[in-house]
Order: C-alpha cells, then sequence, then structure tokens
C-alpha cells in the first residue's frame, strides 16, 4: 500500500540521517549491505551511503506517467546502443546476432544472425544461445535468457533460438553498458570458439 512505501522511505530519511551517528564499523556494514565499497574516511562514507540512499529513493517515486517515460527511455537507450556501429561492445555483436523484436517493445529478442545461423541446425543453435547465456552469467554477472529449445512439444510455432533482454524503469546508462559489454564479449567468445571447433 502507498502509506507502507512511505512508511519505508519516511525509515529510509530517518536511516540517513542516522549515519552522523553511527561508528566506522556501522557505516561499513551498512554499505557492504548495499553493495558498496566500504574503503575510506567517516565523512565519504557517510556520503556514499548518503548519496545510494537519495538516488535510490528518487528512483522509487517514479510512479504513472513518469514511470512510463522512464520505461520508453531505457528500452529507446537499450536499443540505439546495441545497434550503435560506434560502440566497441555492440560491434562484436554486428552481423552476429539480428535484433528481431519491435525497437518499443521493452523485450528484446536476438537471434543469430543469417550468416551465423545459415548451416547451423535448430539444436545447434539453441546450444550457441544457451552458452551465450550461460557466458553473460558467468563472466559479465548479466542475467540474459535464452529462448527456444525448452518449449518444443507445448507450442505449435516454437520460437527460433533466441536471447531475450528485458528492459525496466529502474535500469540506468551504466546497466546498458554492464550488459552490451557482457553480451558482446560473450557472443565473441561463444561463436570464436564454435567456429574454431567446426574448421
Amino acid at each position: 500500500s502507498v502509506k507502507r512505501l512511505q512508511g519505508r522511505l519516511d525509515e529510509g530519511e530517518e536511516e540517513a540521517s542516522n549515519f552522523d551517528d553511527m561508528k566506522v564499523a556501522e557505516l561499513k556494514e551498512e554499505l557492504k549491505k548495499r553493495g558498496l565499497k566500504t574503503a575510506g574516511k567517516k565523512a565519504e562514507l557517510q556520503s556514499r551511503l548518503r548519496e545510494h540512499d537519495s538516488e535510490h529513493a528518487a528512483g522509487s517515486e517514479l510512479a504513472g506517467p513518469a514511470l512510463l517515460d522512464r520505461l520508453r527511455e531505457n528500452i529507446s537507450h537499450l536499443y540505439s546502443t546495441l545497434t550503435n556501429s560506434s560502440h566497441p561492445y555492440a560491434l562484436k555483436l554486428r552481423n552476429r546476432l539480428s535484433i528481431t523484436s519491435d525497437p518499443l517493445s521493452p523485450l528484446l529478442y536476438l537471434r543469430l544472425a543469417d550468416q551465423e545461423a545459415t548451416g547451423r541446425t535448430r539444436s545447434e543453435q539453441t546450444l550457441i544461445m544457451d552458452q551465450i547465456a550461460h557466458h553473460c552469467l558467468v563472466n559479465g554477472t548479466v542475467a540474459v535468457v535464452s529462448t527456444g529449445g525448452h518449449v518444443k512439444k507445448y507450442l505449435q510455432l516454437v520460437p527460433e533460438p533466441s536471447l531475450r533482454l528485458v528492459a525496466s524503469a529502474s535500469h540506468d546508462k551504466e546497466d546498458v553498458e554492464v550488459l552490451v559489454k557482457a553480451l558482446g564479449e560473450a557472443v565473441e567468445s561463444v561463436l570464436v570458439h564454435n567456429a574454431s571447433q567446426m574448421e
């Protein structure tokens, strides 16, 4: 409910004001809980916590049209970054993966580009997508879903093997960069490895 959410925000504001009363060990524990760096002087730790909490409080205030606007901006940014021919990691995707979804959709589907898919069976394509998704998770700490191999017997029209990405209103530009980097590195690693095995 709104009151419960407001209560949680009020607690967060109260906690932020209590950073002045905390000892360095307590500040470091709070930083650790938030996944932030714990090194620095007491004033730096307090500042890092305040900055983090104010950024996350601002993001939680989004609702209605503002939330949809943020989602549209993030979809556009993700799509434009993936298709940016001068982006170093997006270049690794060029001629290897193709976007098959609508540019306005928060769900982005990437399949093997024709030149990569040609001569490969559906099973081989699915395996490649699974390997790319696994590489993204293990090496890039990014969750990408591989589709196409798990629904064969339940659908009349089975989707082609692809990767599914989801744009969210909570993502920021840094999140998109992390995703595109992980995806670029995974695609290059998996497809180069598979190409060397085929030779």
